[in-house]
Protein backbone atom coordinates (compact mmCIF):
# COMPACT_ATOMS: atom_id res chain seq x y z
CA UNK A 1 0.00 0.00 0.00
CA UNK A 2 2.68 2.34 0.85
CA UNK A 3 4.33 1.83 -2.63
CA UNK A 4 1.01 3.21 -4.14
CA UNK A 5 1.98 6.19 -6.29
CA UNK A 6 -1.45 7.77 -5.29
CA UNK A 7 -0.69 6.63 -1.55
CA UNK A 8 2.14 8.73 -1.80
CA UNK A 9 1.04 12.04 -3.64
CA UNK A 10 -2.00 12.27 -1.35
CA UNK A 11 0.15 11.73 1.76
CA UNK A 12 2.91 14.27 0.69
CA UNK A 13 0.17 16.76 0.41
CA UNK A 14 -1.12 16.21 3.72
CA UNK A 15 2.03 17.08 5.23
CA UNK A 16 3.21 19.51 3.31
CA UNK A 17 -0.34 21.39 4.34
CA UNK A 18 0.51 20.32 7.72
CA UNK A 19 4.04 21.72 7.48
CA UNK A 20 2.55 25.10 6.45
CA UNK A 21 0.17 25.50 9.52
CA UNK A 22 3.17 24.70 11.68
CA UNK A 23 5.74 27.62 9.71
CA UNK A 24 2.38 29.63 10.12
CA UNK A 25 2.14 29.02 14.07
CA UNK A 26 6.18 29.66 14.14
CA UNK A 27 6.11 32.89 12.36
CA UNK A 28 2.91 33.74 14.82
CA UNK A 29 5.11 33.07 17.98
CA UNK A 30 7.65 34.36 16.91
CA UNK A 31 6.29 37.73 15.97
CA UNK A 32 4.49 37.78 19.55
CA UNK A 33 7.74 37.22 21.00
CA UNK A 34 9.66 39.94 19.19
CA UNK A 35 6.98 42.25 19.89
CA UNK A 36 7.40 42.04 23.39
CA UNK A 37 11.21 42.18 23.16
CA UNK A 38 10.48 45.46 21.70
CA UNK A 39 8.13 46.49 24.45
CA UNK A 40 10.61 45.57 26.74
CA UNK A 41 13.85 47.30 25.41
CA UNK A 42 12.09 50.35 24.32
CA UNK A 43 10.95 50.76 28.51
CA UNK A 44 14.43 50.72 29.41
CA UNK A 45 15.80 52.92 27.56
CA UNK A 46 13.27 55.49 27.75
CA UNK A 47 14.44 54.66 31.57
CA UNK A 48 10.89 53.88 32.81
CA UNK A 49 10.65 53.19 36.25
CA UNK A 50 9.86 49.37 36.90
CA UNK A 51 9.16 49.09 40.37
CA UNK A 52 6.30 51.15 39.26
CA UNK A 53 5.05 48.98 36.49
CA UNK A 54 6.18 45.84 37.56
CA UNK A 55 3.00 44.30 36.73
CA UNK A 56 3.11 45.11 33.35
CA UNK A 57 7.32 43.97 33.31
CA UNK A 58 6.50 40.77 34.69
CA UNK A 59 3.26 40.19 32.17
CA UNK A 60 6.06 40.83 29.33
CA UNK A 61 8.90 38.49 30.12
CA UNK A 62 5.89 35.56 30.90
CA UNK A 63 4.31 36.56 27.61
CA UNK A 64 7.94 36.42 25.63
CA UNK A 65 8.85 33.66 27.42
CA UNK A 66 5.73 31.70 26.87
CA UNK A 67 5.99 31.84 23.35
CA UNK A 68 9.89 31.54 23.11
CA UNK A 69 8.89 27.82 24.51
CA UNK A 70 5.90 27.52 22.12
CA UNK A 71 8.02 28.45 18.97
CA UNK A 72 10.41 25.56 19.83
CA UNK A 73 7.61 23.01 20.05
CA UNK A 74 6.54 24.02 16.48
CA UNK A 75 10.07 24.15 15.62
CA UNK A 76 10.52 20.88 16.75
CA UNK A 77 7.39 19.30 14.81
CA UNK A 78 8.38 21.40 11.74
CA UNK A 79 11.46 19.04 11.80
CA UNK A 80 9.55 15.73 12.45
CA UNK A 81 7.28 16.73 9.68
CA UNK A 82 10.33 16.99 7.90
CA UNK A 83 11.92 14.13 8.30
CA UNK A 84 8.36 12.40 7.81
CA UNK A 85 8.48 13.61 3.80
CA UNK A 86 12.14 12.79 3.42
CA UNK A 87 10.91 9.37 4.33
CA UNK A 88 8.07 9.58 1.72
CA UNK A 89 10.06 10.67 -0.97
CA UNK A 90 12.95 7.92 -0.53
CA UNK A 91 10.17 5.58 0.07
CA UNK A 92 12.12 4.18 3.30
CA UNK A 93 10.60 3.49 6.83
CA UNK A 94 13.30 3.92 8.74
CA UNK A 95 14.52 7.70 10.01
CA UNK A 96 18.14 6.81 10.37
CA UNK A 97 18.56 6.43 6.44
CA UNK A 98 17.03 10.35 5.55
CA UNK A 99 18.58 11.65 8.78
CA UNK A 100 22.22 13.18 8.57
CA UNK A 101 24.21 15.13 10.50
CA UNK A 102 23.78 18.65 8.65
CA UNK A 103 19.95 17.80 9.50
CA UNK A 104 20.62 17.45 13.06
CA UNK A 105 23.16 20.47 13.56
CA UNK A 106 20.72 22.93 11.48
CA UNK A 107 17.59 21.53 13.66
CA UNK A 108 19.77 22.18 16.90
CA UNK A 109 21.05 25.68 15.77
CA UNK A 110 17.28 26.70 14.69
CA UNK A 111 16.20 25.76 18.25
CA UNK A 112 18.85 27.51 19.56
CA UNK A 113 18.63 30.68 17.69
CA UNK A 114 14.21 30.70 18.99
CA UNK A 115 15.64 29.78 22.20
CA UNK A 116 17.47 33.32 22.45
CA UNK A 117 15.28 35.80 24.60
CA UNK A 118 15.80 38.46 27.91
CA UNK A 119 14.98 35.46 30.18
CA UNK A 120 12.92 36.79 33.57
CA UNK A 121 14.87 38.41 36.05
CA UNK A 122 17.19 41.41 35.99
CA UNK A 123 21.36 39.79 35.93
CA UNK A 124 23.99 42.27 35.09
CA UNK A 125 27.22 41.24 33.66
CA UNK A 126 30.59 43.10 34.21
CA UNK A 127 32.46 44.57 30.83
CA UNK A 128 35.52 47.09 30.60
CA UNK A 129 34.03 50.18 28.50
CA UNK A 130 36.57 51.43 25.26
CA UNK A 131 38.42 53.97 27.90
CA UNK A 132 38.46 51.21 30.04
CA UNK A 133 36.18 51.82 32.89
CA UNK A 134 34.55 48.35 34.82
CA UNK A 135 30.39 49.26 34.41
CA UNK A 136 27.47 46.34 35.29
CA UNK A 137 25.36 46.16 32.40
CA UNK A 138 21.92 44.15 32.19
CA UNK A 139 22.71 41.24 30.01
CA UNK A 140 19.47 42.10 27.97
CA UNK A 141 20.88 43.73 25.55
CA UNK A 142 23.10 41.10 24.30
CA UNK A 143 20.04 38.66 24.08
CA UNK A 144 17.62 41.50 22.74
CA UNK A 145 20.22 41.71 19.85
CA UNK A 146 20.72 37.96 19.63
CA UNK A 147 16.93 37.27 19.42
CA UNK A 148 16.65 39.80 16.04
CA UNK A 149 17.90 36.35 14.18
CA UNK A 150 14.37 35.05 14.84
CA UNK A 151 13.39 37.22 11.63
CA UNK A 152 14.70 34.26 9.76
CA UNK A 153 11.25 33.01 10.41
CA UNK A 154 9.41 35.77 8.51
CA UNK A 155 11.62 34.32 5.38
CA UNK A 156 10.18 30.88 5.72
CA UNK A 157 7.18 32.07 6.13
CA UNK A 158 7.10 33.95 2.50
CA UNK A 159 8.92 30.60 1.10
CA UNK A 160 6.04 28.09 2.62
CA UNK A 161 3.04 29.67 1.49
CA UNK A 162 4.49 30.04 -2.20
CA UNK A 163 2.33 28.08 -4.83
CA UNK A 164 5.20 26.20 -5.65
CA UNK A 165 5.98 24.41 -2.47
CA UNK A 166 2.83 23.24 -2.58
CA UNK A 167 2.52 22.29 -6.31
CA UNK A 168 2.84 18.44 -6.78
CA UNK A 169 3.48 18.46 -10.12
CA UNK A 170 6.23 21.31 -10.10
CA UNK A 171 7.92 19.27 -7.41
CA UNK A 172 7.66 16.07 -9.59
CA UNK A 173 9.00 18.29 -12.25
CA UNK A 174 12.18 19.28 -10.14
CA UNK A 175 12.49 15.77 -9.38
CA UNK A 176 12.93 14.29 -12.56
CA UNK A 177 15.06 16.89 -13.18
CA UNK A 178 17.02 16.33 -10.31
CA UNK A 179 16.27 19.86 -8.74
CA UNK A 180 15.25 20.29 -5.31
CA UNK A 181 12.03 22.63 -4.92
CA UNK A 182 13.03 24.59 -1.63
CA UNK A 183 14.11 27.73 -0.05
CA UNK A 184 17.36 28.09 -1.94
CA UNK A 185 15.23 27.16 -5.48
CA UNK A 186 12.70 29.55 -4.83
CA UNK A 187 15.41 32.35 -3.79
CA UNK A 188 17.13 32.06 -7.36
CA UNK A 189 13.89 32.32 -8.92
CA UNK A 190 13.33 35.65 -6.96
CA UNK A 191 16.43 36.82 -8.16
CA UNK A 192 15.98 36.29 -11.61
CA UNK A 193 12.58 37.50 -11.62
CA UNK A 194 12.80 40.54 -9.49
CA UNK A 195 16.60 40.89 -8.63
CA UNK A 196 15.93 44.67 -8.26
CA UNK A 197 12.99 44.54 -5.75
CA UNK A 198 14.32 41.68 -3.41
CA UNK A 199 18.17 43.31 -3.20
CA UNK A 200 16.56 46.90 -2.08
CA UNK A 201 13.98 45.06 0.23
CA UNK A 202 17.30 43.02 1.61
CA UNK A 203 19.16 46.38 2.34
CA UNK A 204 15.98 48.56 3.36
CA UNK A 205 15.44 45.39 6.30
CA UNK A 206 19.39 45.38 7.08
CA UNK A 207 19.69 49.29 7.65
CA UNK A 208 16.27 49.13 9.79
CA UNK A 209 17.61 46.02 12.01
CA UNK A 210 21.05 47.61 12.35
CA UNK A 211 19.74 50.98 13.14
CA UNK A 212 18.09 49.42 16.10
CA UNK A 213 20.33 47.16 17.21
CA UNK A 214 23.02 49.87 17.28
CA UNK A 215 20.83 52.06 19.19
CA UNK A 216 19.90 49.41 21.89
CA UNK A 217 23.80 48.53 22.53
CA UNK A 218 24.83 52.33 22.76
CA UNK A 219 21.43 52.83 25.13
CA UNK A 220 23.20 49.91 27.49
CA UNK A 221 26.34 50.09 27.39
CA UNK A 222 27.00 53.93 26.72
CA UNK A 223 23.24 55.52 27.61
CA UNK A 224 24.52 59.17 27.59
CA UNK A 225 26.30 58.98 24.31
CA UNK A 226 25.39 60.38 21.13
CA UNK A 227 24.67 57.43 19.40
CA UNK A 228 21.90 56.27 21.75
CA UNK A 229 19.62 58.59 19.73
CA UNK A 230 17.94 57.02 16.70
CA UNK A 231 18.55 59.37 14.13
CA UNK A 232 22.40 59.57 15.01
CA UNK A 233 22.39 55.64 14.62
CA UNK A 234 20.60 55.46 11.52
CA UNK A 235 23.26 57.53 10.02
CA UNK A 236 25.81 55.53 11.39
CA UNK A 237 24.31 52.38 10.10
CA UNK A 238 24.23 54.43 6.95
CA UNK A 239 27.52 55.46 5.63
CA UNK A 240 29.04 52.28 7.32
CA UNK A 241 26.91 50.09 5.30
CA UNK A 242 27.91 52.26 2.19
CA UNK A 243 31.19 52.27 3.18
CA UNK A 244 31.53 55.92 3.57
CA UNK A 245 32.69 56.17 7.12
CA UNK A 246 32.86 60.01 7.36
CA UNK A 247 34.02 59.67 11.04
CA UNK A 248 31.73 62.11 12.34
CA UNK A 249 30.54 59.28 14.49
CA UNK A 250 31.90 56.45 15.78
CA UNK A 251 30.39 53.63 18.41
CA UNK A 252 31.69 53.82 21.57
CA UNK A 253 30.88 50.55 22.97
CA UNK A 254 32.47 47.08 21.79
CA UNK A 255 28.80 45.78 21.23
CA UNK A 256 28.27 48.96 18.40
CA UNK A 257 31.46 48.28 16.88
CA UNK A 258 30.44 44.07 16.40
CA UNK A 259 27.26 45.68 14.55
CA UNK A 260 29.20 48.37 12.64
CA UNK A 261 31.72 45.71 11.35
CA UNK A 262 28.81 43.49 10.41
CA UNK A 263 26.83 46.33 8.85
CA UNK A 264 30.08 46.95 6.73
CA UNK A 265 30.92 43.29 5.55
CA UNK A 266 26.56 43.34 4.34
CA UNK A 267 26.95 46.13 2.87
CA UNK A 268 30.20 45.01 0.84
CA UNK A 269 28.62 41.68 -0.18
CA UNK A 270 25.00 43.83 -0.61
CA UNK A 271 26.85 46.36 -3.39
CA UNK A 272 28.54 43.52 -4.60
CA UNK A 273 25.19 42.45 -5.77
CA UNK A 274 23.74 45.41 -6.74
CA UNK A 275 26.35 46.17 -9.35
CA UNK A 276 25.41 42.64 -10.15
CA UNK A 277 22.01 43.00 -10.53
CA UNK A 278 22.59 46.29 -12.39
CA UNK A 279 24.46 44.96 -14.78
CA UNK A 280 22.45 42.61 -15.56
CA UNK A 281 19.78 45.04 -16.03
CA UNK A 282 21.51 46.89 -18.84
CA UNK A 283 22.78 44.06 -20.49
CA UNK A 284 22.03 43.98 -23.90
CA UNK A 285 19.64 41.31 -25.47
CA UNK A 286 20.62 38.90 -27.89
CA UNK A 287 18.08 41.19 -30.95
CA UNK A 288 19.56 44.73 -29.38
CA UNK A 289 23.47 42.74 -29.89
CA UNK A 290 22.63 42.10 -33.61
CA UNK A 291 21.16 45.56 -34.58
CA UNK A 292 24.18 47.30 -32.30
CA UNK A 293 26.71 44.91 -34.02
CA UNK A 294 25.29 45.62 -37.64
CA UNK A 295 25.23 49.87 -37.05
CA UNK A 296 29.21 49.45 -35.99
CA UNK A 297 29.73 46.96 -39.24
CA UNK A 298 28.18 49.66 -41.18
CA UNK A 299 29.95 52.50 -39.58
CA UNK A 300 33.33 50.42 -39.94
CA UNK A 301 32.67 49.54 -43.40
CA UNK A 302 32.54 53.14 -44.38
CA UNK A 303 35.50 54.10 -42.75
CA UNK A 304 37.27 50.92 -44.51
CA UNK A 305 36.19 52.35 -48.14
CA UNK A 306 37.27 55.96 -46.89
CA UNK A 307 41.01 54.41 -46.36
CA UNK A 308 40.66 52.11 -49.58
CA UNK A 309 39.86 55.37 -51.32
CA UNK A 310 42.48 57.47 -49.86
CA UNK A 311 45.15 54.55 -50.23
CA UNK A 312 44.25 55.05 -54.38
CA UNK A 313 44.18 58.44 -53.89
CA UNK A 314 47.84 58.49 -52.84
CA UNK A 315 48.63 56.27 -54.93
CA UNK A 316 47.45 58.20 -58.09
CA UNK A 317 49.48 61.67 -57.17
CA UNK A 318 52.05 59.56 -56.69
CA UNK A 319 51.79 58.04 -60.28
CA UNK A 320 50.94 61.73 -61.61
CA UNK A 321 53.81 63.44 -60.00
CA UNK A 322 56.04 60.85 -61.39
CA UNK A 323 55.00 60.99 -65.06
CA UNK A 324 55.01 64.55 -65.04
CA UNK A 325 59.00 64.70 -63.34
CA UNK A 326 57.58 66.90 -60.21
CA UNK A 327 58.12 63.69 -57.79
CA UNK A 328 60.74 65.64 -55.52
CA UNK A 329 62.07 63.51 -52.58
CA UNK A 330 60.11 65.80 -49.67
CA UNK A 331 57.15 65.00 -51.67
CA UNK A 332 58.10 61.18 -52.00
CA UNK A 333 58.26 60.98 -48.05
CA UNK A 334 55.33 62.81 -47.46
CA UNK A 335 52.86 60.43 -49.66
CA UNK A 336 55.03 57.31 -48.18
CA UNK A 337 53.65 58.91 -44.64
CA UNK A 338 50.16 59.10 -46.05
CA UNK A 339 50.12 55.84 -47.78
CA UNK A 340 51.47 54.39 -44.54
CA UNK A 341 48.47 55.87 -42.44
CA UNK A 342 45.77 55.10 -44.97
CA UNK A 343 46.95 51.32 -44.93
CA UNK A 344 47.30 51.12 -41.35
CA UNK A 345 43.93 52.45 -40.71
CA UNK A 346 42.43 49.99 -43.66
CA UNK A 347 44.00 47.01 -41.49
CA UNK A 348 42.71 48.37 -37.82
CA UNK A 349 39.04 48.10 -39.14
CA UNK A 350 39.74 44.89 -40.23
CA UNK A 351 40.54 43.64 -37.12
CA UNK A 352 37.55 45.59 -35.03
CA UNK A 353 35.36 43.87 -38.13
CA UNK A 354 36.53 40.75 -37.48
CA UNK A 355 36.33 41.16 -33.49
CA UNK A 356 32.69 42.43 -33.86
CA UNK A 357 31.77 38.97 -35.97
CA UNK A 358 33.43 37.17 -34.01
CA UNK A 359 31.42 38.19 -30.32
CA UNK A 360 28.10 38.76 -32.35
CA UNK A 361 28.55 34.76 -32.51
CA UNK A 362 26.51 33.05 -30.07
CA UNK A 363 24.92 30.08 -28.63
CA UNK A 364 21.98 29.82 -31.58
CA UNK A 365 24.67 30.89 -34.37
CA UNK A 366 26.44 28.07 -33.32
CA UNK A 367 23.35 25.89 -33.33
CA UNK A 368 22.42 26.93 -36.66
CA UNK A 369 25.83 26.49 -38.03
CA UNK A 370 25.88 23.00 -36.21
CA UNK A 371 22.63 21.94 -38.17
CA UNK A 372 24.02 23.21 -41.48
CA UNK A 373 26.94 21.05 -40.98
CA UNK A 374 24.74 18.31 -40.17
CA UNK A 375 22.57 18.96 -43.07
CA UNK A 376 25.39 18.53 -45.59
CA UNK A 377 26.86 15.77 -43.81
CA UNK A 378 23.76 13.69 -44.08
CA UNK A 379 23.33 15.06 -48.10
CA UNK A 380 26.60 13.90 -48.39
CA UNK A 381 26.18 10.47 -46.68
CA UNK A 382 23.61 9.95 -48.91
CA UNK A 383 25.52 11.01 -52.22
CA UNK A 384 28.06 8.44 -51.23
CA UNK A 385 25.47 5.25 -50.72
CA UNK A 386 24.06 6.38 -54.57
CA UNK A 387 27.76 6.51 -55.58
CA UNK A 388 28.53 3.04 -54.12
CA UNK A 389 25.32 1.27 -55.13
CA UNK A 390 26.08 2.70 -58.78
CA UNK A 391 29.48 2.10 -58.76
CA UNK A 392 27.88 -1.83 -57.79
CA UNK A 393 25.46 -1.80 -60.14
CA UNK A 394 28.05 -0.63 -62.92
CA UNK A 395 30.59 -3.64 -61.19
CA UNK A 396 27.48 -6.44 -61.56
CA UNK A 397 26.77 -5.06 -65.55
CA UNK A 398 30.39 -5.62 -66.33
CA UNK A 399 30.57 -8.91 -64.81
CA UNK A 400 27.81 -9.59 -67.25
CA UNK A 401 29.12 -8.27 -70.39
CA UNK A 402 32.56 -10.16 -69.39
CA UNK A 403 29.80 -13.11 -69.21
CA UNK A 404 28.45 -12.59 -72.46
CA UNK A 405 31.98 -11.76 -74.50
CA UNK A 406 33.24 -14.99 -73.11
CA UNK A 407 29.61 -17.04 -74.44
CA UNK A 408 30.71 -14.98 -77.82
CA UNK A 409 34.00 -15.96 -77.71
CA UNK A 410 33.22 -19.55 -77.00
CA UNK A 411 30.62 -19.81 -80.03
CA UNK A 412 32.74 -18.11 -82.32
CA UNK A 413 35.42 -20.83 -81.37
CA UNK A 414 33.15 -23.60 -82.02
CA UNK A 415 31.98 -21.80 -85.05
CA UNK A 416 35.45 -22.15 -86.57
CA UNK A 417 36.11 -25.89 -85.42
CA UNK A 418 33.29 -26.93 -87.14
CA UNK A 419 34.14 -25.32 -90.33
Amino acid sequence: MKGNIGYRLDRRKILMIYRQRIVKAEFIFAMIGLLMMLINTELYIHKVDANEYYSLMLIIRFVMSSSTLLLMVAVYFYHKTQVKLLKLNKNVDDWRMVVSCAFILTGCTELLICAIHPIPGDIVMPFLTIDGHLKHVSIDAVLSILMLLRLYIVLKFIVMHNKWILSTSMVSFGALNEVDVNTDFFFKCLMRDHAAVLVVSIMLAIFVVNSWAMRTCESYFVPDNEQSNVYNSMWLVAITFLTVGYGDLAPNSYCGRVIAAETGVMGVAITALLVTVITSKFRQTRSERYVHAFMIRVKLERKKKNAAARVITVAMVRWYLRRHDQLTGNRVSILKRKLRKAVKKMRDVDRRLAAISLNALGLVEVSNEMENICSVVEAMQAEITNLVNRSKLLDSFLIKIDNDLSTIQAAVGRSSGYH
